[in-house]
């Protein structure tokens, strides 16, 4: 059959009408389903059990049945068929993602940490992978997601109640810490509760963005915290930016501290307030390059 193959006297579409017919056994309906007229199909398989050397359909005026070659050639040919199909598939995947692209989620204080320098090594393992970041907030990641726009995404553990359609993976630890500017009357302070912060005036993200940042308020109100003023921004940076010029105190996640702010200080929360960061995808939306970078956490 190699010879055959390799010599042109045999080729896949001929064996392809011969599948065609053995499943119909009958040469007009097979020339339908095939979407060509009957001459050319009654020629192309007559040219095949030439070049084979015997028939594979016994034909009469009414029926048209298998020989017993033609029924083994029937079962071979259809591996054979499923076989390619299966090669050009994992060709086609290999291809696909030799060169690929990942759209990725984040929230602007998942920057300040360990995230990007994970970035950066999936880039040297995978230089023929680029990578786009859109900063949104979760609600907006979440739609994202499920919308097949995002990848990935990367939030706090508290935004959006999981859904059990997307997978949630830890991939990094923290807790809330509080923000202080050094003018302030708790920066003397080694540790605070969430009660000391009575009085304050409280800076968070826009609850309406952010869940995790409404949670933590709730934590606020149920310790007895009873603030003097709440303000909402949309950035962590803006947040910072009011902290430093003593316009009031943030509660943040511990990696913010990494930001070099000259007038503020960091001071442990009594509380245990979780800040951890997920990784968040759908799992159907699996690629090579996602399963590369998750390796990564």
């Amino acid at each position: 059959m190699q010879k055959l193959l390799f010599s042109g006297r045999i080729n896949l579409k001929m064996i392809r009408y011969f599948l065609v017919v053995s499943e119909e056994l009958h040469f007009g309906k097979a020339a339908e389903r095939l979407h060509i007229s009957q001459p050319p199909l009654s020629l192309q398989i007559k040219e095949l059990e030439d070049a084979l050397g015997f028939p594979l359909f016994i034909r009469d005026s009414r029926n048209v049945v298998l020989t017993l070659a033609g029924e083994m050639m029937q079962a071979e040919m259809k591996e054979v068929f499923e076989n390619i199909e299966n090669s050009l598939s994992r060709v086609s995947y290999i291809a696909r993602h030799e060169q690929s692209h990942l759209n990725i989620g984040i929230i602007g204080s998942a920057l300040w940490h360990q995230l990007l320098e994970k970035f950066n090594n999936f880039n040297t393992l995978n230089p023929n992978t680029t990578w786009s970041l859109h900063e949104f907030p979760p609600s907006k990641q979440y739609e994202a997601l499920l919308n097949k726009k995002l990848d990935i995404g990367f939030w706090r553990c508290a935004d959006l109640e999981q859904n059990p359609a997307l997978v949630y993976q830890r991939v990094e630890k923290q807790r809330v810490a509080v923000a202080v500017s050094h003018e302030s009357e708790l920066a003397e302070s080694e540790i605070l509760s969430l009660k000391d912060l009575s009085g304050q005036n409280l800076i968070f993200l826009t609850f309406t963005n952010s869940g995790y940042s409404k949670n933590i308020y709730n934590s606020c109100l149920s310790a007895g915290c009873k603030p003097r003023t709440i303000y909402q921004f949309d950035e962590p940076q803006t947040q910072l930016a009011f902290v430093n010029s003593n316009l009031g105190i943030a509660l943040v996640p511990e990696s913010m501290q990494e930001i070099p702010w000259p007038n503020i200080k960091f001071i442990p929360l009594k509380e245990n307030l979780s800040a951890d960061l997920f990784a968040v995808y759908h799992p159907g939306a699996m690629t090579q390059a996602l399963e590369q970078l998750l390796e990564l956490f």
